[in-house]
């Protein structure tokens, strides 16, 4: 009996872990420990050990990936609001992003993930506001990427120190505040166009 034909059959039957089962488990896991930790204080602490995480569990893959941060995506806009006014990017930029090099230098990177992160105080005496432009905004450039087919999937950390909040609390208002902010712009674009007929 061949040893190393054990080994290799052994090997192929374990089903070893993908990307998206890294990032929802065993990440989610190593970012806990670095918060009870005291290593995350602010978003940067919190954009370093997600990369370092990443970067040490790709390393072993066969096929070569990139990670930036703050990496620009051209041809895709959103509106944020900025000094008071609605106004149109011509990018979007997330905070990390996860692409896989061709083989051919000559062809683009292909975009799979991107992150937006968010960190708050432990001081903060209130839960995060997620009808707030500021996470609005992070959920129209995951949403706007992902809808237009620029990555595979899109992941929003947030990271928040509270006593009562749990963590299955803060999903839930999440989830309710991206629906309502949705809602309200359906109800929006449709009231315009009727209104627009009308006219017409």
């Amino acid at each position: 009996v061949n040893l190393n034909s054990i080994f290799t059959l052994y090997f192929c039957l374990i089903r070893l872990p993908t990307m998206k089962d890294f990032i929802e488990n065993k990440l989610v896991e190593k970012i806990r420990e670095d918060q009870w930790e005291f290593k995350i204080g602010n978003e940067r602490d919190l954009e370093s050990s997600i990369y370092y995480y990443l970067r040490e569990f790709l390393s072993n893959k066969d096929e070569r990936y990139k990670i930036s941060t703050n990496y620009t995506i051209k041809g895709t806009a959103i509106w944020k609001q900025g000094k008071g006014k609605w106004k149109k990017s011509k990018f979007i930029m997330p905070d990390i992003l996860i692409s896989r090099i061709p083989k051919s230098y000559k062809k683009p990177l292909k975009h799979k993930i991107a992150f937006e992160l968010k960190t708050r105080s432990p001081g903060m005496s209130y839960s995060p506001n997620f009808t707030a432009e500021t996470y609005q905004k992070d959920f129209r450039k995951l949403n706007k990427l992902k809808t237009k087919k620029r990555i595979q999937q899109g992941y929003y950390f947030v990271v928040y120190s509270d006593p009562e909040v749990t963590e299955k609390s803060l999903k839930k208002d999440i989830i309710f505040a991206i629906f309502i902010i949705f809602t309200l712009l359906y109800l929006a674009f449709y009231y315009l166009n009727r209104n627009l007929n009308l006219i017409v």
